[in-house]
């Protein structure tokens, strides 16, 4: 469903008459619009090949399935990144954010991301671990947004790997009241 969805109340008057359709569109459809699931997701299973980057400046992660879009009608949005990975040196870091309408940096809620950016993961050994993120975003106005996921390392080679499942999630929370 989409926002479009969305009847907005009637102000009844007195001894007006009332239709099975008026009854559907402010009671049933309007129903339905409330309990409906308002979310984008990616999920990547066991790609081809793993994601790398040695950037030390944010850069897009992989393809354009990691950029999601959602039509917004004003409710809080929860964001969630999934994946396994590593940095090939040990105790150097992974940074992740996510910008939103190629304007701002969840981080900064500026064009420039933080230095850690939103979520980051230390490397312990080279070895590969699981890693799950959420942050909820207020204040998003009404309309269509996209979300794009970035990132970047301290040094060494930042790796996503390819023998598991990532996941990149973007729901809207709260009646969806249009």
């Amino acid at each position: 469903m989409t926002n479009t969805d969305w009847n907005n109340p009637r102000n009844w008057r007195g001894g007006e008459t009332l239709t099975s359709t008026q009854l559907n569109e402010q009671v049933k459809t309007n129903l339905l619009r409330l309990y409906q699931r308002n979310y984008a997701t990616f999920t990547e299973r066991y790609p081809a090949a793993s994601h790398i980057t040695t950037s030390t400046s944010f850069v897009a992660l992989g393809t354009k399935d990691w950029r999601l879009s959602l039509i917004s009608i004003g409710n809080n949005i929860d964001i969630n990144l999934m994946n396994v990975g590593h940095n090939s040196v040990t105790a150097n870091y992974v940074y992740f954010d996510i910008r939103v309408d190629d304007d701002y940096y969840i981080s900064s809620l500026t064009d420039t991301p933080l230095s850690d950016g939103l979520w980051r993961f230390r490397s312990i050994s080279n070895s590969p671990l699981n890693h799950v993120w959420s942050h909820l975003l207020t204040d998003i106005p009404t309309g269509l947004h996209s979300y794009e996921v970035f990132w970047k390392v301290s040094a060494g080679t930042g790796v996503i790997w390819l023998s598991s499942v990532s996941q990149f999630m973007v729901e809207e929370y709260g009646l969806l009241t249009g």
